[in-house]
């Protein structure tokens, strides 16, 4: 609903904009501007919702290597522990650091490609 909202606003700031340049640009032109610019919005706030829902997994994620690492520590005492389990460990968190590394990469190149009245939708 907000966004229906939003979009009968940006249409209605644009038609004023387009009253006060007349003949600035052919009529077909102008739609296809207004259009753009209304589909690139819808465009926009999905590209936000994703990126809220990945951050949402991310967080889940997070949660069960905390459990698991609680379970782990509750199922060995420390003199139980073998050089081989702490050296398994050590490859799996290599190998999470690197992935967290690579969705940091793709999230910044994903906000870096908004511009800033885009990043953060309202009520974000």
């Amino acid at each position: 609903m907000a966004k229906k909202a939003k979009t009968k606003e940006v249409k209605s700031i644009i038609k004023k904009i387009i009253k006060e340049i007349p003949n600035a640009l052919p009529k077909s032109t102008i739609d296809l501007v207004i259009e753009n610019n209304i589909a690139l919005q819808k465009i926009v706030t999905d590209m936000a919702s994703e990126m809220k829902k990945i951050s949402k997994e991310v967080s889940e994620m997070l949660d069960l290597f905390k459990e698991a690492a609680k379970s782990i520590s509750s199922e060995k005492t420390e003199s139980e522990i073998k050089k081989s389990d702490i050296d398994e460990l050590n490859t799996k968190i290599d190998e999470l650091v690197e992935q967290n590394k690579i969705i940091a990469k793709g999230i910044l190149l994903l906000e870096s490609s908004m511009g800033p009245k885009e990043r953060y939708p309202p009520g974000y």
